[in-house]
């Protein structure tokens, strides 16, 4: 985003066939967050987010199956101002990449998914990378992965527990 916001020609590779499917992380600092606000995107992560006394809590805890559990940050331990003129915002993973990809898009980046990088050479003037397609075969692949143990999953406030 930031080399395309300054015209630097460059390519972003991604060896997953697309954005995330699944949110991995929810929630973007307020650090990001300026940052997506430089580029013209904070708005659009905020309304696809939630913000303010919609983020919830951290817990800390010294497992998931821990019984004593500890909150801290959220709506009402707000960033001090002398931190960051913004606030944290949560937004899963698999609603900020396609964000991220149509900004990307929209400016003409240069986005391969299903490819990885093999190699690269540096030099004063250009970088040379070498990049392999990805092509995944499901069917031949399956065998390989090890099947997990089915269990039963309940949510408490900050606590995940497995029965």
């Amino acid at each position: 985003m930031f080399l395309t916001q300054h015209g630097v020609d460059h390519l972003v590779v991604e060896r997953h066939p697309g954005t995330a499917v699944h949110p991995r992380i929810n929630g973007v600092s307020p650090r990001s967050m300026e940052l997506f606000d430089a580029v013209g995107l904070g708005a659009r992560i905020r309304t696809a987010g939630r913000v303010g006394d919609q983020l919830g809590k951290f817990y800390a805890a010294e497992s998931l199956a821990a019984d004593d559990y500890q909150p801290f940050g959220g709506p009402e331990d707000p960033i001090p101002d002398h931190l960051s003129p913004t606030g944290m915002c949560a937004c899963d993973q698999d609603v900020l990449e396609p964000i991220l990809r149509d900004h990307l898009e929209r400016r003409g980046a240069d986005l391969r998914f299903g490819t990885e990088l093999v190699e690269f050479e540096q030099s004063a003037d250009e970088v040379v990378a070498t990049l392999r397609e990805r092509r995944r075969d499901r069917a031949r692949d399956q065998h390989r992965v090890p099947r997990r143990p089915r269990t039963r999953l309940t949510r408490s406030p900050g606590v995940c527990r497995v029965r």
